[in-house]
């Protein structure tokens, strides 16, 4: 498991699930550790592989989950933040390249402070994603 240090925030276990040759869209997942005294605010990602990468959380609502955009997450201070299926996660759609279970991406991740942090994530192989059918607001 690789750490990566960024000013405050440490990212650990980050991972994009395996999809099948034909998706059209991958999910990402992480633990985002904030050990300051200020919250951290992730705004973007992005990388070379995908199109462009979004951050996302699925929620419930009347019974059904949903999957909706979030224009910033906030990393409370002295906390962290997982990033997991059901709950928040970046959605990367279009990839330039099939990934699969082994490869390496690298996701830069961008703070509202204005700093960057460079991430890799493993692809592993593992449930598929259900994006709620017709489901999917933003």
């Amino acid at each position: 498991m690789t750490n990566h240090l960024v000013y405050a925030v440490e990212v650990n276990d980050a991972w994009i699930r395996e999809a099948p040759p034909t998706a059209s869209m991958m999910g990402g997942f992480m633990i985002i550790h904030n050990p300051s005294a200020q919250d951290i605010v992730l705004i973007a990602a992005s990388s070379k592989i995908f199109k462009h990468i979004m951050l996302h959380r699925t929620i419930e609502e009347d019974g059904v989950s949903k999957m909706v955009h979030q224009m910033q997450v906030v990393i409370p201070a002295h906390g962290s933040l997982e990033f997991k299926p059901g709950s928040y996660h970046i959605m990367m759609p279009a990839p330039q390249k099939r990934l699969v279970a082994g490869d390496k991406v690298m996701i830069k991740l961008e703070f509202k402070s204005g700093k960057t942090s460079d991430v890799e994530f493993e692809v592993r192989k593992g449930m598929v994603m259900n994006h709620g059918g017709g489901n999917h607001h933003h």
